[in-house]
């Protein structure tokens, strides 16, 4: 009776142990991004308008902040094909390629304080 018993314990601790390592192992992350990583300054792209495929679902797909020049980090969350969370970033830049226009006129005014 107590070997069925030391038996039993021994399986239910395995059993635990498995069960804690699937579940505290990190999730499985499989995303290919595009292969060009600019947005133009102001332009209107979402997290996934840089992903070409990824083992999952992105929770929130945001507008990325294009609203200054230069590299940005895009964070975002996603539940991968084992329903489980996962966090991943990528690297974009955001540069400005219109030309400046001048409207030219035949009349100018220039203010001139005293």
């Amino acid at each position: 009776m107590k070997k069925l018993i030391i038996f039993l314990i021994v399986i239910a601790a395995a059993i635990s142990v498995f069960l804690f390592i699937n579940y505290v192992r990190s999730p499985k992350i499989e995303i290919t991004l595009v292969e060009d990583l600019t947005i133009e300054f102001l332009d209107a792209k979402k997290v996934s308008d840089f992903i070409s495929s990824i083992n999952g679902t992105i929770t929130d797909d945001f507008f990325i902040d294009t609203t200054s020049i230069g590299k940005k980090t895009v964070a975002f969350a996603f539940i991968n094909n084992e329903q489980k969370k996962a966090v991943y970033s990528y690297e974009v830049t955001v540069i400005d390629t219109a030309a400046p226009i001048i409207m030219l006129s035949n009349t100018y005014t220039v203010t001139v304080r005293k």
